[in-house]
């Protein structure tokens, strides 16, 4: 009896939690939120729609110089929107696309979008 369990232990621990990816066996048998969240354009659109939201803050950090968007200009203001929007439907998407909430807890990129998109929601909204 150690005080810390060996790295193996952890190890196997972390990867039974946290799979890479989504897996087909987590979501619900058969629903349209599953289909689409499984679809490979959804998840290929998911990533190009991080990237231009990446590179859009930083044009947005550079070029808006107004504090609350209410007062920012109209192309910023609908980017926010349109961006957020988005962000709220896809994670809505697999929110339902999941059977139980167990299967939520153990996808990390559901996780992190479980923090993010009310953030999202809290700074746009």
């Amino acid at each position: 009896g150690s005080v810390f369990p060996s790295h193996q232990a952890v190890k196997e621990s972390i990867s039974v939690t946290f799979d890479e990816g989504p897996k087909e066996g987590r979501f619900t048998r058969d629903s349209a939120c599953r289909r689409i969240a499984l679809h490979p354009h959804f998840q290929t659109m998911d990533m190009a729609m991080i990237f231009i939201y990446a590179v859009w803050m930083g044009i947005d950090a550079d070029l808006n110089t107004e504090l609350l968007i209410t007062d920012a200009q109209a192309v910023f203001q609908t980017a926010d929107q349109l961006f957020c929007i988005y962000f709220v439907v896809e994670f809505c998407i697999r929110y339902f696309a999941f059977e139980k909430c167990w299967d939520r807890l153990r996808d990390p990129w559901f996780v992190l979008d479980s923090f993010l998109v009310p953030l999202t929601v809290f700074d746009t909204w």
